[in-house]
Parts: C-alpha cells; structure tokens; sequence
C-alpha cells in the first residue's frame, strides 16, 4: 500500500469510519440483517473492521476484525469485548478464517496494489464480501477532493468481477442496497467465491 496511504488510516481516529451520522449505520438501514444472510455461519475476517459496528452480525467465535487504525482498534475492544479485534502492521497481515468481508475497504485501495491485495485474500480465503459503493465516477480527483478527505479509487461492479475471476472466484450473487447518507446511490455487495477448478487444482 502506497505510505501516504497507510499513514492516512493509521493517523485517521474515527474520523472517517461512520461519514457524518450520528448512529452506526450511514446506510440508513441495519446491514448486519444483511450480513448475516449472506454469511450464515462461516468463520468471517472482518478486513478493514474499523471500531467494530459490524461485528454483532456474527458469533463472536466465528468472528476475527483486523483493521490498520489502531484508535479505532481500541475503541472496537471496548465497546465489543466480547469480539476479538487485531491492530495490523500491514494490509496483508491479518488471520484467515472460511470467509472474509472487506466493507467499504477496497475503494481506498490505490490501483497500483489493489492486484496483489485481491491475490492475496483468493489465496487465503474461499468466500468474500466486497461490499461498498461501486461506481468508478464516485473517485473524482486529487483536485477536486476536498482536503483531509480520504483516497479513493472506486470501481465498477465488472472490474472486481474480472479481478477475482483471474484467481478461481465466481459471483455468487450480487445484493444492490439503498446507502441513503448519499442520495440516490446504492451500496453493492458484490459476494463471491471459489470455483470447483481452483478447489479441485485445476
């Protein structure tokens, strides 16, 4: 990951995890209900946890969160001490469990190693959740991004598509739901995982 990047989200507090609600869920609606359909009962790393709002969609044995801030790692741990929260040093060092979600954590990814990243996490997990607003028009600019904003890089459903594809993984369904702190834009869970070849060798 580029410094400048990781730097940001290891200097970045809380700041930029829930953008500008004053309640868990931006979305406007409790995507664990979501979560927890798509899930069922794997093992899930939770990469790019943040303060942990997510993690009472699951068992707290079935559940692992990793995130690079470590103010939001402390704050997950108090408020959740029944889940087990980790401070990576890097975004490759995480644990790997059945499944992995990556919520709203590949669009901060700058381009230039976003295809090792999604190597990496084909190589280590069999399931996966990407789920964020998956609209390339959405990156604007360096000019035009407002300052102290966060990187991003997002892209179209097909892209990642086409990026998992190269490692054995296959949609297996694609979930558009309303993300009503942004009008008129829906957050993607793009939900893939891996295919009989890549399992069997070939």
């Amino acid at each position: 990951m580029k410094p400048q990047i990781l730097e940001f989200w290891r200097q970045a507090q809380l700041f930029h995890i829930n953008p500008g609600v004053a309640n868990d869920f931006p979305e406007g609606w409790d995507v664990r209900e979501e979560l927890r359909e798509i899930f069922g009962d794997r093992h899930v790393s939770d990469i790019g946890c943040g303060y942990g709002r997510l993690c009472t969609a699951f068992r707290p044995d079935h559940y692992a969160g990793y995130d690079l801030n470590p103010v939001a790692i402390e704050t997950a741990r108090h408020r959740y001490p029944e889940y087990r929260f980790t401070l990576m040093r890097d975004p490759s060092d995480y644990g790997t469990n059945d499944a992995a979600l990556l919520y709203a954590v590949l669009l901060h990814i700058h381009d230039d190693d976003i295809e090792a990243v999604v190597k990496q996490l084909c190589d280590s997990v069999k399931f996966l959740v990407v789920a964020e607003i998956m609209l390339r028009s959405w990156r604007g600019s360096d000019a035009t991004r407002q300052k102290q904003a966060p990187p991003v890089f997002n892209r179209d459903v097909a892209e990642y598509v086409a990026m998992f594809a190269k490692h054995g993984f296959d949609i297996d369904d694609v979930v558009i739901a309303p993300y009503k702190r942004y009008p008129d834009t829906d957050m993607t869970f793009l939900v893939l995982a891996r295919g009989r070849s890549k399992e069997d060798g070939g």
